[in-house]
C-alpha cells in the first residue's frame, strides 16, 4: 500500500513539475527573463491565471515532496514517526539527497510569497518566479534522486 502511494506521489510530483515548467517557460519567453516589477504588473493584469497556476503547482509540489520523502523513509523501514520535517530533511541529506534544510526553507519562502503576495509586492513576486526558474533543474534533480533510490 505504501509503495503504491509512493509511486502515485512520484507521478504527481512529475505532473506538478511539468506544469511549473510550462508556466515559467511561457512567462520568461513572453515577458523576458529575469522578470521584474513591470513584467509582473503586466502579468497580473493580463495573465494572472499563469501566476495562479504556477503558485498552486509549486505549493503542491512542495507538499507532495514532503509526503513522498516521508513515504520513502517509511518504505526503507526508518522510524520517522516522531521526526519533524527538518529532521527528515537532515536524514535525506545524510543518505545522499541534494535537498537540505537551507534549500527547503528557501523553497518554502518562495512558495509563501507566491501564495500570499500577489496584490502587494511585485518585486517579491518577480524574485520568487525568477528563483523557481533558476532552481527548476534542482527541483527536477531531487525528484529523480528519490525515484532512483526507491
Amino acid at each position: 500500500m505504501k509503495e503504491l502511494q509512493f509511486n502515485k506521489n512520484l507521478e504527481e510530483l512529475k505532473k506538478h513539475l511539468k506544469v511549473i515548467k510550462k508556466q515559467t517557460t511561457f512567462l520568461s519567453n513572453f515577458y523576458g527573463y529575469p522578470l521584474n516589477e513591470e513584467n509582473i504588473s503586466d502579468i497580473v493584469e493580463f495573465e494572472v491565471e499563469k501566476l495562479d497556476s504556477l503558485a498552486y503547482r509549486f505549493l503542491k509540489l512542495q507538499d507532495t515532496f514532503g509526503k513522498t520523502l516521508k513515504l520513502f523513509f517509511s518504505l526503507k523501514e526508518e522510524n520517522i514517526d516522531n521526526l519533524t520535517m527538518l529532521d527528515i530533511l537532515n536524514l535525506a541529506e545524510k543518505v545522499g539527497f541534494s535537498i537540505n534544510v537551507k534549500k527547503w526553507r528557501e523553497l518554502r519562502e518562495m512558495r509563501n510569497i507566491l501564495s500570499h503576495e500577489y496584490e502587494d509586492n511585485y518585486e517579491k513576486i518577480a524574485n520568487s518566479v525568477n528563483y523557481i526558474i533558476d532552481n527548476f533543474e534542482f527541483l527536477e534533480k531531487i525528484i529523480k534522486e528519490i525515484e532512483a533510490k526507491k
